[in-house]
């Protein structure tokens, strides 16, 4: 008698989890989050190894998703595309710093979520006092989709020259065969492109100083303000909580410069842009 009232008792606690799950499923808002393909390390990005999207952003959308939030679906876009998809209604999220986009007060911006830094790599020491200003006529290999702050300035100026690729390994490549004096990047995609074996031949030399320090946010839709309000609640818990961090040492590891690669170094993770 008893075992059969316990086996009531725990088909019913069933059904009520059952119950509750599904209600929070069938409340979760649908999220389409665009990925600058291949994305970029420890952000967002394609994880060659595992066929999925991974990093930070998928970290902090997992766990809305966890709470009945949300339903996260990543595509693949680019910077300028991601932009024009929100703009159409095919997107709804994407990581970007609002100085990228070309019509910023078109759109909606989270909270910021951690700052993103850049630099300048090149194949011989910087100067201790190595300032951008005294750099003149240089080339600077750069993705030919992306947007610089820090450099867009000289580049008008035509003190440096922009040399455009379409995409960070083919940067790294052009860089390594000289078609350009230094590529600019963040520290992470460096760190991860220049530890594949076949540069191991080069040591890498980061610029003193970061060529910018911006802050990444979410960038939303427009219509999307209800949204906004829930992602900037559960962002600043996933800060406060330590989670950010843990996400990004998660991903990646401490990048370290100057860098050579070994030559029998094998990758366990596809480089990301």
């Amino acid at each position: 008698m008893l075992s059969r009232r316990l086996l009531k008792i725990g088909l019913v606690l069933s059904a009520l989890i059952s119950c509750i799950s599904y209600a929070q499923t069938s409340n979760a808002k649908n999220i389409i989050i665009t990925v600058n393909s291949p994305g970029s390390l420890p952000y967002l990005f394609f994880d060659a190894k595992t066929q999925q999207y991974s990093g930070l952003v998928v970290d902090s959308f997992q766990e809305l998703q966890q709470k009945g939030l949300f339903i996260p679906t990543f595509i693949d876009s680019n910077q300028v595309r991601s932009e024009q998809f929100l703009m159409e209604g095919k997107a709804d999220i994407y990581l970007a710093n609002p100085k990228w986009l070309n019509e910023p007060s078109n759109v909606l911006t989270s909270i910021p979520i951690i700052e993103h830094a850049t630099y300048l790599y090149g194949l011989m020491p910087f100067e201790a006092n190595f300032s951008l200003d005294k750099l003149i006529n240089k080339r600077i290999c750069t993705h030919h989709t992306y947007k610089y702050s820090g450099l867009q300035g000289y580049f008008d100026a035509h003190q440096l020259e922009r040399v455009d690729a379409s995409d960070q390994a083919t940067m790294a490549t052009m860089l390594t065969n000289k078609r350009c004096d230094y590529l600019v990047m963040n520290n992470y995609n460096a760190a991860a492109i220049f530890s594949e074996s076949s540069y191991c031949n080069f040591t890498i030399y980061q610029s003193p100083q970061p060529t910018s320090v911006i802050n990444l946010h979410l960038i939303i839709r427009p219509e999307l303000i209800e949204i906004k309000s829930i992602i900037d609640k559960e962002l600043k818990l996933f800060i406060n909580e330590g989670k950010v961090l843990a996400s990004i040492a998660s991903h990646s590891g401490i990048p370290h410069f100057p860098h050579q690669a070994s030559c029998s170094y094998q990758r366990h993770h596809e480089t990301v842009n």
